[in-house]
């Protein structure tokens, strides 16, 4: 019978597939044994027997001859110490005459391998055996079995770094330094497949060096994940933006998935294929070069970044709390970093409310968008604090309008240890926003809340001055000085000050005098001003005039305003006109008697007081008893004045000149007195619509030359101004011979 050989490859199963791919190379320097079976015909027991040794070549091929017919098995006692491990599907038969598949079987990793029981029949082998190391028995080809394949695993690595992603881009940058000291655990997924479940195998664990470097070799083909159970406490947040995938092959990349700051980090599933995995330039990151001794058998690119943890704090501060509407104030916004790491890409924003307008001097390279201030890309070093400022000019505390400010942090690159940036500045919804500043005019501090929001209310001061005019005498007499009060009331919240108030006093007044609290006049218009009125303190001003006569286009209704103030008055304009809505009323507090009236629609910073003189019509006639008397006879003169108002006529005095046709005065009514031929009667007041009637009587003198008869009498005073006749003028005021222009009787 013709000899037999038996032979094929030694093989890398890098995919472990258990076939020797196109790029699965062979394994050299191997040796392999061939044993007959012996007697028993059992492979690997006592009786077997050594037929023949080969050492596989540089393609990992092996060849043994000169056997004789029968049974066999091939053994390889010991394994290459770089593929330790047999392919996981192997072919059991290895008469079934595939070529390039895994017929080795193995008890344990590192442990010799060997085939299952092949029956070598002269004339009756394969041919033309395609794979490798088939053609070694070309010579006597079907006498020759080149399908006898042993597949091995490579041994592959992972690894790569766990960095400090300083600007949580996910990737790390020349300046993102590694973490050192960060226990790494790989695992094999186990026969579900599935990363994070009860059936995984840890695999291989590894602490990450100075440079944040992790490195786990010794692995088979096949799904792993890798993991940081127990985070870095300074670094305890996964980088936000991280590839989703590890088989990219992508060097520097975040593959880290997280639950939750502080939790535990893991990677997606990675597979691991020996002989494809990334090489050179492909793994340029940190780490990169740690399977460098066998390159395309590890993966340098599992990479893990963590933000750096950072204590960034806001506080809101104003120039002015309680400013003054139309005063610009400034507010700051404090933001310190605590540490232990310096922060970086830093967004603070402001919404600025309805409150002010005019947001101008914007610092630190600040924006406006509309009512919304925002500083972007900040950076703060561990322990300092940069301080941000902008003014704004402040508006009328109206309906609607909102005076509390709030700015919170809404981005940064690292974690904050103690405030999630952008969460709203308010987080337990009380109404009380943040929990470090506590400056007297603040809502509040709220232990409850982060520290990364602060709110500043302003208060703008608020008064409510009213002004009502007085007068002391509503009715006086022509000549009279009275006194005009103004009274100022503050009924607001705050002190008022920088009060202007405004008198023009009318034509109906003059001789503008003892102007009180520091007014002056100039022509007609006295002026107060730089006043302050206490809330609840009344502020009083007065002045002196002398009333005038009442004549055509004489106006005495005097009027008062007051025309500026520091302050927002909460129901009234200063300086917007007395008679704000035009009905001829002003003011809307002041009733006293004389006023025009209160009017409910005006405000009530202004009012008038209107004077009215005191005003008579007297008018007198002479009359006697007989106009033609004898001589020697006594004749009764009556003088009638009369008093046609509108106002009562007091202090009237009455003047009759006796003329030389008459003597012997007697019977003078109602006190007069004569002095020589002069009776005068004084004092006299009479009422509206009354009639006083003087009399006396008088002897009658013979009429010789140069004797008069004609007896004139006249109002000579009053005390209030006759509206068509002026006291003590002359009785004949034209000099025309005639006297009187009432009393029509015949003798007159």
């Amino acid at each position: 019978a013709p000899l037999v050989s038996v032979g094929s490859t030694v093989f890398v199963d890098n995919n472990d597939n258990g076939m020797q791919d196109a790029d699965d190379a062979g394994i050299a320097g191997v040796t392999v044994e061939v044993f007959s079976v012996g007697p028993d015909g059992i492979a690997e027991n006592g009786d077997d027997v050594l037929a023949g040794t080969a050492v596989t070549d540089a393609a990992g091929n092996y060849f043994v001859d000169g056997l004789v017919p029968g049974d066999y098995y091939v053994a390889i006692p010991t394994v290459d110490a770089n593929f330790p491990v047999s392919s996981t599907g192997f072919a059991e038969d290895p008469n079934d005459d595939t070529d390039s598949d895994d017929n080795g079987i193995q008890n344990a990793p590192g442990e010799g391998v060997w085939s299952n029981v092949i029956t070598l029949t002269g004339d009756d082998e394969p041919t033309g055996e395609s794979g490798s190391g088939g053609d070694q028995d070309s010579a006597d080809d079907n006498n020759g079995n080149m399908t006898v394949d042993f597949g091995f695993l490579p041994q592959l690595s992972i690894g790569s770094t766990v960095f400090a992603d300083n600007n949580d881009n996910g990737i790390q940058d020349p300046e993102d330094d590694g973490i050192a000291g960060v226990t790494v655990e790989v695992f094999s997924v186990g026969p579900d497949g599935i990363a994070e479940n009860g059936d995984d195998v840890l695999v291989g664990t590894a602490v990450t060096d100075a440079d944040g470097n992790y490195f786990v070799d010794g692995l088979q083909p096949g799904d792993y994940y890798v993991a940081i159970p127990t985070v870095d406490a300074d670094f305890p947040v996964s980088s936000t933006g991280f590839a989703d995938d590890p088989n990219d092959d992508t060097d520097g990349d975040d593959n880290g998935i997280q639950d939750a700051p502080g939790a535990g980090v893991w990677s997606n599933v990675i597979t691991l294929i020996g002989g494809t995995e990334p090489t050179g330039a492909d793994e340029s990151g940190s780490g990169g070069d740690q399977d460098d001794a066998d390159d395309a058998n590890g993966n340098m690119t599992v990479d893990f970044g963590f933000r750096p943890s950072v204590d960034v704090s806001l506080i809101k501060l104003v120039s002015d709390a309680e400013p003054n509407v139309g005063d610009v104030i400034t507010f700051s916004i404090e933001v310190t970093n605590a540490g232990p790491n310096d922060a970086t890409g830093i967004t603070v924003a402001d919404a600025v409310p309805s409150g002010f307008t005019g947001i101008t001097a914007v610092s630190n390279g600040g924006t406006v968008d509309g009512s919304d201030v925002t500083w972007s890309g900040l950076d703060i070093a561990a322990g300092e604090t940069v301080v941000l400022t902008f003014d704004v000019e402040v508006l009328a505390p109206v309906d609607g309008a909102e005076f509390n400010n709030i700015a919170e942090v809404t981005a940064l690159d690292q974690n904050d240890i103690d405030s999630e940036e952008d969460n709203g500045a308010d987080t337990d919804g009380d109404g009380l926003i943040g929990s470090e500043d506590d400056n007297p005019n603040d809502t509040g501090i709220d232990p409850d809340d982060e520290d990364d929001a602060d709110d500043e209310p302003v208060d703008p001061q608020v008064v409510d001055i009213s002004l009502i005019k007085l007068v002391s005498d509503a009715e006086p007499n022509v000549g009279d000085v009275i006194t005009f009060t103004i009274e100022l009331n503050n009924d607001g919240d705050d002190t008022a000050t920088g009060v202007t108030v405004e008198d023009i006093v009318p034509n109906g007044f003059a001789d503008i005098a003892n102007i009180s609290n520091g007014g002056t006049a100039a022509g007609s218009t006295i002026t107060w001003t730089d006043l302050t009125v206490e809330v609840g303190a009344p502020v009083v001003l007065t002045f002196d005039v002398t009333v005038l006569a009442p004549g055509d286009g004489v106006e005495f209704n005097n009027i008062a305003e007051v025309m500026t103030t520091d302050q927002f008055d909460e129901d009234s304009e200063p300086g917007n006109g007395a008679d704000t809505d035009g009905d001829g009323l002003i003011g809307s507090e002041d009733d006293n008697p004389n006023d025009t009236g209160i009017d409910p629609d005006d405000e009530d910073d202004a009012d008038d007081e209107p004077v009215e003189p005191q005003l008579i019509d007297l008018s007198l006639i002479k009359l006697v008893s007989n106009p033609t008397p004898l001589v020697g006879g006594v004749v009764t003169f009556t003088i009638e004045v009369t008093n046609d108002g509108p106002s009562p006529a007091t202090g009237v005095a009455v003047e009759d000149v006796i003329p030389n046709g008459y003597t012997n005065i007697t019977a003078i009514s109602d006190a007069g007195t004569l002095a020589g031929s002069t009776i005068t009667w004084t004092g006299l007041d009479i009422a509206v619509g009354a009639t006083e009637t003087l009399t006396f009587d008088a002897e009658v003198v013979a009429p010789t030359e140069g004797i008069e008869y004609n007896n004139i009498a006249e109002v000579t005073a009053a005390d209030q101004f006759d509206e068509d006749s002026e006291p003590g003028n002359g009785a004949d005021t034209d000099g025309d011979g005639l006297i009187g222009s009432e009393d029509d009787n015949p003798n007159d």
